[in-house]
């Protein structure tokens, strides 16, 4: 079994100015000379891991933003960027917007050079298994990147549309001379993104073996092709994704809920960020913005509703454990009711996990093409024996298709929170969005200035609806 992905300090770093994608035409442009040895791609390979782990990409930042947005999260500061998403109005100046944008396109690019370098026998001592690893690895990496800037910088996917609405720029060769540089990339559709995005990762799945150590497996691949198409509501794919891993992973439940936040590599993690102290913490972001238990209170917190579902059943252990609820300050006075999921100095990042996959499956198994509720009801059950006990929440055998459903989005929100699935899944599902449409401008940030200064003519996103 794959207990998944890595990542030490860096150890090799391009060369280049702040924004990569206004990169001047300097001596600091990529070389082929720069990588040269099999030792040498695997650093840089390495590095681009290691920009997915930043604060403002996976390592934090964008799961808190998708919260903020949404109805599951609170703020207690003020703060230009988290005050404009706080209240929906994010510009082209909005700083977690614009380090999201560019963390995410600098992960693509340090594997596209990768790539470049596999393409054109850059590197003389990679044997043929490697070269089809770290490809795959790439393509990976660089799928995870375009679907979550796709998420939030262009209005939903919609199963019943053509999805000719703007994406976002497709960005799959490097910048390896200045006419690459200087390149003017335009917005995809809806549509194209996910189309590659698509194809990116069935070609990650064949190429990356079950078990790469800490780095993405095959199985890394299908969990995200499995959200992929759970986000597209296309629930036969999405079910056959979900019950491969569910089936053929080796990846199991943890006993306790909290257990994928406080034990590394545990047997339900199935791609994870690393973390090997508190000065090496890909969840630094994360536990600097939730962490209730260290000195001081955090700047955000879990939405009343969102308190309300969670503590709605006394038996539901994710009450007891995600949350806490204590004085703001000192020993008296007002209460609040913190998320305790990230009270620790370092941890992993739980990017797909087991639970999330059995809760794709169940819900996918209510809406596919050939309806198997009783699967759903099965799933749906291994979600509540952890959390409430075995035995003390029964999904009732006779359920409609209607009242799983409910189950199912009831069951995901709490068991989720915290964790950027909020946002994307009131947006899938057609849902109000804090009281604004599923697909608002509102909702959507707005492409950052540090694209439209190399790129003027791209096409912005309108500014309201």
């Amino acid at each position: 079994m794959n207990k998944i992905i890595i990542i030490s300090a860096v150890v090799f770093m391009f060369s280049g100015c702040e924004n990569f994608l206004t990169i001047e035409p300097t001596n600091e442009v990529l070389t082929t000379e720069a990588i040269n040895s099999a030792e040498d791609i695997q650093k840089t390979l390495i590095s681009a891991y290691d920009v997915m782990r930043n604060g403002n990409y996976l390592g934090g930042n964008m799961w808190t933003m998708g919260d903020l947005v949404s109805d599951n999260s609170e703020k207690d500061f003020s703060d230009f960027g988290w005050d404009q998403i706080a209240q929906r109005s994010m510009n082209l100046f909005n700083i977690q917007g614009r380090s999201f944008w560019q963390n995410a396109y600098y992960s693509a690019e340090r594997v596209n050079y990768v790539m470049y370098l596999l393409d054109h026998s850059g590197v003389p001592d990679l044997i043929e298994q490697e070269r089809q690893r770290i490809e795959g690895e790439c393509r990976f990496i660089r799928a995870v990147a375009h679907f979550e800037l796709v998420r939030f910088f262009a209005l939903p996917f919609e199963a019943d549309s053509n999805n000719d609405q703007p994406g976002i720029p497709i960005r799959l060769k490097p910048v390896v001379d200045i006419a690459a540089a200087t390149k003017i990339v335009d917005r995809a559709t809806v549509q194209t993104v996910y189309d590659s995005v698509i194809a990116e990762l069935e070609l990650a799945v064949d190429l990356l073996p079950g078990d790469n150590g800490t780095y993405a497996s095959s199985w890394a691949a299908k969990a995200y092709l499995a959200r992929i198409y759970f986000q597209m509501n296309d629930f036969d794919r999405a079910f056959s994704y979900a019950s491969d891993i569910i089936i053929n992973g080796g990846f199991a439940l943890n006993d306790s809920v909290q257990e994928r936040f406080a034990t590394t590599n545990s047997g339900e993690a199935i791609f994870e960020l690393q973390s090997t102290s508190a000065g090496n913490n890909s969840a630094g972001a994360l536990v600097g913005n939730y962490r209730q238990n260290g000195a001081g209170n955090p700047g955000f917190h879990p939405s009343a509703d969102l308190v309300n579902q969670a503590i709605s059943d006394e038996n539901d252990t994710r009450g007891q454990r995600f949350y806490n609820t204590r004085f703001i300050s000192g020993t008296e006075g007002l209460e609040r009711t913190y998320c305790a999921k990230y009270d620790y100095d370092y941890m992993n990042v739980p990017v797909s996990h087991l639970a999330e996959i059995i809760l794709i499956r169940a819900e996918s198994a209510i809406d596919k093409s050939s309806p198997d509720l009783p699967q759903a009801i099965s799933d749906l059950q291994m979600i509540r024996d952890r959390a409430y006990g075995e035995g003390n929440k029964i999904v009732p055998g006779n359920s409609t298709a209607e009242e799983l459903r409910n189950m199912c989005q009831f069951e995901r929100r709490l068991e989720l929170a915290m964790e950027e699935n909020r946002l994307h899944d009131l947006k899938r599902t057609k849902s109000e969005v804090r009281g604004l449409p599923y697909n608002s401008n509102r909702a959507v940030w707005q492409i950052p200035d540090i694209e439209q200064a190399g790129n003027p003519d791209i096409e912005m996103n309108p500014s309201s609806d």
